[in-house]
């Protein structure tokens, strides 16, 4: 494993303690990074942001679709980190339904899965205020 993580220019995992089992084996930890989600950690903010004031959606009213789900890493944060992450994915969702005309659909990516650990229906019914 050690070459392949030396090689690495960047290493992302999900939790600290995968960042304790990596401490062992590599040198360093400068390009390890605890993340919610690898997707969103690359991220190109000012090309995102610049996507969305182009977009369809900056003229014209249009669906948008937001996909949720509960997070774990929130679940140990004292001041209510799922809860502000709940309220921060409505205000999302509110903003194109206020300014824009838009109708906002809530997708649920897991929902029905047996194995699955979470129903993300149920977070989404949370946001929208129909459950807890």
């Amino acid at each position: 494993m050690n070459p392949a993580f030396d090689s690495s220019p960047l290493i992302l995992l999900r939790d600290e303690k995968s960042r304790e089992h990596i401490k062992e084996i590599i040198n360093g930890l400068s390009k390890v990074h605890v993340v919610s989600d690898a997707v969103f950690a690359l991220t190109d903010v000012p090309h995102a942001e610049k996507i969305t004031n182009e977009s369809c959606l900056a003229r014209n009213p249009a669906n948008v679709a937001i996909s949720v789900r509960q997070w774990s890493c929130f679940d140990s944060q004292e001041a209510g980190g799922m809860d502000a992450h709940k309220r921060s994915i409505s205000g999302l969702a509110t903003w194109p339904v206020e300014k824009k005309g838009s109708k906002v659909t809530f997708l649920s990516n897991c929902q029905g899965v047996p194995e699955y650990r979470y129903d993300d229906s149920a977070v989404a019914r949370a946001i929208k205020g129909e459950g807890k």
